[in-house]
């Protein structure tokens, strides 16, 4: 905000103001387009999880301050830099292709400075329906989680049990949203609900830092952030295998194809 004293007159002043509410609204639809419902339920729910249930390989003790430090770790890993970090290069890629090289705006020209004119015709359709068909099931997985969550949070509000009847039920109400937020445009009905779910986030996060243990929290996460930064590459390449811990399965390598097949897609929409 304080760039804009450098803005003598009002016309520019203005000027910088909309570009900065254009940046608001663009981060937030990246984010809540990324991170989907993660944002406001797995990044909460999720470290409570590894604090009771951690790798038993680990040898950590359930409900430990070890299993605090690992499970704030692991939200770390799982939801900041690492899935951006996959989403960047088929975007940085896929930019090069459309503005520099002026190719079609297609999944298959991010191949266009390896393959060349081989992707004209069926082998650039070919590489698309490949390309889509990981974005369904990326889809299907991310909405199949996002449907279990929401049944489980409906069940402990109102003791309705979470049955493949109310699975239906949301799954309907969820893509009738979708159908009517991506129809009316990415700057009208996506940008709304992107605005909503973010101030959502932040009024959550708000509460929580008001209302709980704030310096507890404060500094267990700045304990945890060094935990992780000191052994990323060592809980990014955990996989079990050797203790036939069946952990790394069932959470970072479900997020790491989960976001590999997110990806090219992301590209487009970024």
């Amino acid at each position: 905000m304080h760039c804009y004293l450098l803005f003598s007159t009002r016309k520019n002043w203005r000027c910088k103001c909309k570009t900065h509410l254009k940046f608001q609204k663009l981060v937030a639809i990246t984010l809540t387009t990324t991170i989907a419902s993660g944002l406001t339920f797995w990044g909460i729910v999720e470290p409570v999880y590894h604090v009771s249930a951690p790798p038993e390989s680990l040898g950590i003790d359930p409900n430990s301050p070890a299993a605090a430090i690992f499970a704030m770790s692991t939200m770390y890993l799982h939801w900041t830099i690492t899935p951006y970090a996959i989403y960047c290069v088929p975007i940085i890629v896929f930019a090069f292709t459309y503005y520099n090289m002026r190719k079609p705006f297609s999944l298959s020209s991010t191949l266009s400075p390896v393959l060349g004119k081989k992707l004209d015709g069926k082998s650039g359709q070919v590489i698309d329906a490949v390309c889509l068909y990981t974005l369904a099931l990326g889809m299907a997985a991310s909405m199949g989680t996002s449907t279990m969550s929401l049944a489980g949070g409906i069940k402990s509000l109102t003791g309705i049990e979470s049955t493949p009847v109310v699975w239906g039920i949301i799954t309907l109400v969820g893509t009738a949203i979708f159908i009517v937020s991506a129809s009316s445009g990415l700057t009208k009905g996506i940008r709304i609900l992107s605005n909503i779910n973010v101030k959502a986030f932040y009024a959550v996060a708000l509460f929580l830092f008001i209302a709980g243990p704030t310096s507890y929290m404060l500094n267990l996460g700045t304990e945890s952030l060094g935990y992780y930064l000191t052994h990323f590459f060592e809980k990014s390449l955990f996989t079990g295998s050797a203790a036939g811990d069946q952990w790394p399965r069932w959470w970072t390598t479900f997020y790491w194809a989960n976001w590999f097949s997110w990806a090219a897609i992301t590209a487009l929409f970024q």
